[in-house]
């Protein structure tokens, strides 16, 4: 059974076994009723051992370690988390995706970034702060060896303490210890997985330094996350500023955090980087402001940016030469 075809068979296994489970069917009926769903021997033979040896006491995690040719062994590892979670078919809900199974040791930074972070956020649903460092270890075992996951290692390592990680992550070790200690981790580590997968965070930050688009998107979408997570938008905002590589940017952070909350309009700080912020990305933060639902508005304008909206006028200035 060559890669492709293998991905396809195990991820379609676990979407079934978790669509029954989620009905409420027992595990040993739904790894029965899963046999008969598949036509392959190496399959069939392979979920009848399975169910036999949980009908013995077995845990599904472990019995899955002794076909690596079906699993790789970190899966193991996040079933495993889950079922002493009782959450058994959210994460075989998860790996039953299109595209997510795919991700597990894959040699793309994107893809393995999104993965650990992702499943992050489901284990966190279900678990204390105490528990993140068991979490990020188990997520991180599903990605390759190499800088990447030292690079993880080390933000966990981070985490713990009032410590960054240069030139690497930015303001994630400061917000994922905001969150640890105010137990949103599994919302944060979502919205860090989301910004990736639309384009808002790309890691290392260093890099981006004259890349006006790429850090407007990231500047709105972190700031999203600071008032999500309940943190102070002014106090805040110069923290945010130390880590911002574009220099308007930074600038800009540093004048929004110097405002005064109750006197002050972070809109009208704004209106001083006519080249960086369009009216309409004006008219909808100073609308938010006005509602005072500003996340949700930083969010919706990070996400348009993806998609062509609110770009910075001078970007259009710059690339509208020959152009109708």
């Amino acid at each position: 059974m060559n890669r492709t075809k293998n991905d396809n068979t195990v991820a379609r296994f676990f979407d079934l076994l978790a669509a029954l489970l989620e009905e409420g069917i027992p595990l040993l009926e739904g790894l029965d009723l899963a046999r008969n769903e598949f036509s392959g021997a190496n399959m069939r033979e392979a979920i009848g051992d399975i169910k036999d040896r949980v009908l013995e006491g077995e845990m599904l995690s472990n019995t899955i370690k002794d076909y690596p040719g079906l699993f790789p062994e970190s899966v193991s590892g996040i079933l495993g988390f889950f079922e002493q979670k009782g959450g058994l078919d959210i994460a075989l809900s998860y790996l039953g995706k299109p595209g997510k199974w795919e991700r597990i040791g894959s040699e793309d930074s994107k893809d393995s970034l999104v993965l650990v972070f992702e499943l992050l956020a489901l284990m966190m649903e279900s678990s204390s702060s105490d528990e993140f460092s068991e979490a990020f270890e188990t997520a991180c075992s599903c990605i390759g060896g190499g800088d990447l996951k030292l690079q993880l290692l080390a933000l966990r390592e981070a985490s713990a303490k009032d410590a960054s990680v240069e030139g690497t992550w930015g303001p994630v070790p400061t917000l994922l210890r905001y969150a640890l200690s105010t137990g949103r981790v599994a919302k944060f580590t979502s919205r860090i997985a989301e910004g990736i997968e639309i384009g808002c965070i790309t890691f290392p930050i260093v890099e981006q330094d004259q890349e006006l688009i790429k850090g407007l998107r990231r500047f709105t979408w972190f700031l999203a996350m600071y008032l999500e997570l309940g943190m102070s938008f002014d106090q805040d905002l110069v923290s945010y500023a130390e880590f911002e590589p574009h220099e308007a940017l930074r600038r800009c952070a540093e004048e929004m955090g110097a405002v005064d909350p109750f006197t002050g309009d972070h809109a009208d700080v704004m209106d001083n980087y006519p080249e960086i912020f369009s009216p309409a990305c004006l008219a909808v933060f100073r609308r938010a402001c006005a509602a005072g639902n500003v996340e949700k508005s930083l969010r919706r304008i990070a996400r348009g940016m993806t998609r062509g909206l609110f770009q910075p006028p001078l970007e259009l200035d710059q690339s509208a030469t020959g152009r109708l």
